[in-house]
């Protein structure tokens, strides 16, 4: 009996694609389960290691594409269809509006507190941003400074940009972040305010 069923996700971002993956990898785990394989078992079927899954029992997706957890549900014999809707998004490499009109202020900033780079993430790069609800997540990369201490550094710079923007700025020093799945995910996603010349 072949089992056909569908899984649809709107594909918005890293949250959503993140969202199909822990849906695919909960269907092969279902699969494998209904039909009582162990990992070796799973790999002989499907050629892909035992420690795969292990893996996704784990919830450690990290190294799986949504194509490649399809093809490991198809060869378990589950059959399904991937529907994804479109939806309007801004391109990544267009400035965030709040941002765009303040260039040349933040650029100026930029200079005078050292930063080497300063990227925007979260809702700001949304087109639905609402300024009235929502701060400016902001990512940054400080070089040493002979104005300012590293703690007059960051916090000034955070003063300074509140001031010019006109809204509450969450700033995060990433350098100063441990290493982190939300670290590599702002690292993979922010898109680019001002890059020091080299």
């Amino acid at each position: 009996m072949v089992r056909q069923s569908t899984c649809t996700a709107p594909i918005t971002g890293l949250k959503s694609a993140q969202a199909l993956k822990v849906e695919l990898a909960a269907r092969i785990i279902s699969a494998l389960e209904r039909r009582g394989l162990t990992v070796r078992e799973a790999q002989a079927i499907t050629g892909h290691a035992a420690a795969d899954f292990s893996r996704l029992r784990s919830g450690d997706l990290a190294r799986f594409t949504v194509e490649r957890l399809l093809g490991m549900a198809e060869r378990l014999g589950e059959h399904l269809s991937l529907s994804l809707a479109a939806e309007k998004v801004r391109s990544e490499s267009a400035m965030p509006r709040p941002l765009a009109s303040k260039l040349r202020g933040l650029r100026r900033l930029c200079r005078r507190f050292g930063v080497l780079r300063l990227g925007a993430f979260g809702s700001v790069l949304r087109e639905d941003f609402d300024p009235s609800r929502s701060d400016i997540d902001l990512a940054v990369e400080f070089a040493c400074s002979r104005r300012y201490g590293p703690a007059d550094q960051y916090f000034k710079f955070k003063a300074a940009l509140e001031q010019l923007l006109g809204l509450e700025v969450d700033l995060v020093e990433l350098r100063a972040m441990p290493a982190s799945r939300l670290k590599q995910s702002i690292e993979r996603n922010q898109v680019s305010v001002y890059e020091q010349a080299a």
